[in-house]
Formats: structure tokens, sequence, C-alpha cells
């Protein structure tokens, strides 16, 4: 082979291997954009929050977790349980039994003093407020998570009657 004809076909290996990568990545960017990134398969935070409410609001119980684990800050810790006694006097959990947990380091206070497995057993039957400091606020199917910082001001945690 001459080297005009080794130049050229070794040229054209490395054009045909760029067009092939920049096919794959073409196609795996479509594949993401309109599969897996689609409204059906990946719920945004307000579906998610439509999914909580239903649960709220056709259960008999909620459970209020009040986190204060791993804070320093005593005033975050009271906006924490401050947070859990206003979402317990909201009017849309009128006539449903609450059920109130504080969870200290390795401890669940619920009615007496337990294990925080066996608190989170019971609150991750059904519908929970979690308040924390330690996360971002957010919503799941059976749970909305709230957090607290220490500028918290009392009665802003709070669940609205839905018309």
């Amino acid at each position: 082979m001459t080297k005009a004809k080794e130049e050229s076909s070794s040229f054209l290996g490395i054009k045909g291997f760029a067009v092939v990568v920049l096919f794959v990545l073409a196609a795996v960017s479509v594949y993401y954009f309109y599969f897996l990134n689609s409204e059906e398969n990946t719920p945004d935070n307000t579906n998610f929050e439509q999914l909580f409410l239903q649960n709220l609001y056709s259960s008999d119980i909620v459970y209020i977790v009040m986190d204060t684990r791993n804070m320093n800050n005593q005033n975050i810790k009271e906006g924490v349980m401050q947070c859990g006694v206003d979402f317990a006097g909201s009017q849309a959990l009128a006539g449903k039994e609450i059920l109130s947990m504080a969870l200290e380091e390795e401890t669940c206070w619920f009615q007496n003093k337990t294990t925080i497995e066996e608190c989170a057993a019971l609150y991750e039957k059904g519908p929970t407020l979690y308040i924390t400091s330690n996360s971002k606020t957010g919503y799941s199917e059976k749970t909305f998570i709230v957090n607290i910082d220490e500028n918290y001001v009392i009665g802003s945690c709070n669940i609205a009657i839905l018309n």
C-alpha cells in the first residue's frame, strides 16, 4: 500500500469512528430526553404533592414526626417542635387521629421512650408530616418533609382545607 492510501484509510477510520460516536451520543440523548425524562416516568414534586394530599385527606390517622437529631441550635430544635404543634392544630386534620413522635439522637418519644426503628415502623404506615432541619422540603407519596431553620415563624406549619 502506498503512503497516500495508508494515510487516507487511517483518516477515514478516524472519521468513521467519530461519526459512530456522535451517532451513539445522539441516540442516547434522544432516548433520555424523550423516554426516561417524560412526565409519565418521572413524576415531579407537584404530582407527589397531590398524591400525598390525597393520602392525607383520605386517612383517619396522621403521623407527625419531629426529628431533632444532630441539631446543635436550640432555636431550630424549638422551631421543629413548634411546627409539629402547629400542624397538629391544622383545620384540615380535625377529626383525624394524630400520632406525634419526637426523634432525639438514638431515642424516639412516642407514648413512652422507644427506639427510632420502632417509631419508623409506625409512621411508615401512613401519611407523615416529617419535620427536620437536615433535609430539603419535599414530598413523596406518603411523606411531606418540612425543613425548618432558625427563622421559623409560629403558625406557619399548617395544612389548609381544599375546596
